[in-house]
């Protein structure tokens, strides 16, 4: 065999798999950010010199450098007078706001409670923001109606589109 033809056969080929088989084209990701660490059934307890004054449970949770993300969450707020009481199906806390998603319920320690979809809590103002429609209930007093910003400290309710029973006191 002539070694010219070695040579042309050998560049064929090479040409042949330069044009025919393509290289693995690999998808380039970008991460933006990373969670530290995962947790399941965990508890948090936030304390001060004097007391406890924040306790989190979840089922499952992803820490991030400044939040948590937590699935099946339950939220404490004992910081201030009034006990905020906070359950949904997932919860953001990132101090001092918590943000909550899916069938949340509210509950304070007087008996006022509150049900809706989207909602976010701040614990330095004891604000609580619930977007779209929620219902309020307190013994046999109801408010339905949507977008309430309701001052936990102050017994402050704003709200839009309200629907009110109010039941009244019977005298004798």
């Amino acid at each position: 065999m002539n070694i010219n033809l070695f040579f042309f056969f050998v560049l064929a080929l090479i040409i042949s798999i330069y044009i025919f088989f393509k290289p693995l084209a690999l998808k380039e990701q970008t991460f933006t950010e990373m969670p530290i660490f995962e947790l399941r059934e965990f508890t948090l307890h936030e304390l001060n010199t004097t007391a406890l004054t924040t306790y989190m449970y979840g089922a499952t949770a992803l820490k991030y450098k400044d939040r948590y993300e937590v699935n099946n969450f339950f939220f404490i707020d004992n910081a201030k007078k009034y006990i905020a009481k906070m359950k949904a199906d997932k919860g953001i806390y990132n101090d001092p706001i918590v943000t909550l998603h899916g069938d949340i319920e509210f509950v304070q320690k007087d008996g006022i409670t509150f049900q809706t979809q989207d909602a976010i809590y701040d614990k330095r103002t004891k604000l609580l923001r619930a977007k779209g429609k929620y219902l309020l209930f307190k013994d046999k007093n109801k408010i339905i109606g949507r977008d309430l910003y309701y001052y936990n400290e102050k017994n402050i309710v704003q709200s839009k589109d309200i629907e009110a029973t109010y039941q009244l006191k019977e005298s004798f």
